[in-house]
């Protein structure tokens, strides 16, 4: 049984491939490519990276063998995986939420080893899409700002907290000697950013699984425009509750959607200081992209400099307006009523979280297939 492990990297249309994978699973299964189905969301697996990174790699090492025999049942000859955070673990569930490690390179290469036990029973394939660390740096930075609960810091810190997940060819380095050299696929983002979903299928799984999708152009994950993610920024510091932080993400991203950005607005640094923020990394990029037959593959993807004016009290107020009313509303109201009972049953009612997995599972099915991405 083979397994195709995509493993992002972050902020390369990997939520597209994965509503792709997600949307289409019957005409995938009928070309004997399986993507199966978690309880934690409704199209990503990325709790295996996470269960790894804690520990936990019995439960990921279960979910495979499930999700092989699962695959042998329905005459299916591949196990596809897609789940961006298995690059770089480290980084994003170690540093990110201050765990004690030692050295970064010695324990990233121990999750990566831990995740090769678990595949013992599959031949392995990794693919990833790789793009210049500056758009890598600024698309990542907007996105745990809107999604991650207590991420405040400014763009500068960010970068230099985050500078080990900036090194690409010291990460794949490590998944080449764990797996093997020539089962790691890597893949230029620059070259196939207009059709990267047509990219995965022809390299990964089967050109016709694409002819053949009932869903094929879908572009998803948009970041958040830069006065709403000031803002968001600074929500992020009031320390929400769990449920609270999940609906009002939400309702920033409606916002953002009626707010758009002007050119430079997303650009957080000058060119100068991004080129100078990641020259440590070129000479790897050339590394690897000769190895891998890639066309160059440059740390600094434009040479754009920042036109963002700044966040008045004027725009923050409109923003902060605009979410009361967000919040107000009664969907709004219902889902984070809703959410804090969920949660308060898992903590205190013994069985709680099985019992209501299969709500949980119904939920992420509706807002898959009805609101939108």
């Amino acid at each position: 049984m083979r397994l195709i492990l995509h493993i992002g990297t972050h902020k390369t249309a990997t939520t597209s491939i994965q509503h792709f994978c997600t949307l289409n699973r019957a005409t995938l299964r009928k070309r004997g490519f399986f993507y199966p189905r978690n309880n934690a969301s409704a199209y990503v697996p990325n709790f295996l990276a996470s269960r790894i990174s804690c520990g936990r790699e019995v439960e990921v090492a279960g979910f495979l063998r499930k999700a092989r025999l699962d695959a042998v049942k329905a005459g299916c000859h591949t196990v596809v995986i897609s789940a961006e955070s298995f690059y770089a673990m480290t980084s994003f569930f170690i540093d990110i939420p201050g765990r004690p490690r030692d050295d970064y390179w010695a324990n990233e290469q121990i999750l990566i080893e831990k995740m090769h036990a678990c595949c013992k029973d599959f031949e392995v394939s990794i693919v990833a899409y790789l793009r210049p660390q500056d758009e890598f740096a600024s698309s990542l930075y907007n996105q745990l700002i809107k999604n991650v609960v207590g991420i405040d810091h400014s763009y500068n810190t960010f970068v230099s907290a985050m500078r080990f997940a900036f090194d690409y060819e010291k990460h794949f380095t490590l998944w080449e000697n764990v797996f093997g050299a020539e089962q790691v696929c890597l893949r230029n983002f620059l070259t196939h950013r207009p059709r990267v979903i047509e990219d995965f299928c022809e390299i990964a799984l089967d050109g016709s699984c694409l002819d053949d999708a009932a869903r094929s152009g879908i572009f998803s994950n948009k970041r958040l425009t830069r006065d709403v993610l000031e803002v968001k920024r600074i929500f992020n510091r009031t320390n929400p509750d769990r449920s609270l932080a999940f609906v009002a993400a939400r309702a920033f991203a409606s916002i953002s959607d009626d707010m758009p950005d002007r050119p430079g607005y997303q650009v957080f640094a000058t060119a100068d200081v991004r080129r100078r923020d990641f020259v440590a990394v070129e000479r790897g990029n050339t590394s690897l992209a000769k190895r891998h037959g890639l066309a160059p593959l440059p740390t600094v993807g434009s040479a754009a400099e920042p036109t963002y004016p700044g966040l008045t009290m004027d725009r923050a107020f409109e923003v902060y307006l605009r979410y009361r009313v967000e919040m107000d509303r009664l969907r709004r109201r219902t889902e984070l009523s809703l959410r804090r009972l969920a949660n308060l049953a898992k903590a205190k009612v013994p069985g709680g979280q099985r019992l209501l997995m299969p709500l949980q599972q119904a939920n992420n099915y509706i807002r898959l297939r009805l609101s939108g991405f």
